[in-house]
């Protein structure tokens, strides 16, 4: 279905359900998941890091990881979401949550990233 679905990985864990949409979604052997993981110095998601990698290659897909840190308090994760999903021409962004409502829900991180970037972003309710 999508050749380049982006994961970004917070410091929150990722639910399985969200894992099992991303497997979904992966166009066959040529679909490409890439993990972008925020804040890669914070300890306590280094292990949360490696099951998601292993749960994603046990399923046969195409990984890539990058690391951004969220440097500057103006540099929020929605913005650095949105310049990786533009820089690697993403065709999909998955992202897991308790769900947005962009009527009343401006600020969570899903939110700001479906007002950022032009590709569809899947928010999986957690």
């Amino acid at each position: 279905m999508f050749s380049t679905i982006l994961l970004p990985l917070a410091s929150h864990a990722i639910d399985p359900a969200t894992l099992a949409q991303v497997k979904n979604l992966a166009c066959g052997p040529d679909g490409r998941v890439v993990l972008l993981r925020l804040n890669p110095d914070q300890a306590r998601g280094v292990m949360e890091f490696e099951a998601v990698q292993r749960r994603l290659d046990t399923a046969e897909l195409n990984c890539t990881v990058i690391e951004r840190p969220v440097q500057f308090s103006d540099d929020s994760p929605a913005a650095v979401i949105a310049e990786m999903a533009a820089e690697l021409n993403v065709d999909v962004i998955v992202m897991g949550g308790p769900g947005v409502n962009l009527e009343i829900d401006s600020t969570s991180t899903a939110a700001l990233v479906i007002e950022l970037v032009s590709c569809p972003v899947l928010v999986v309710p957690s």
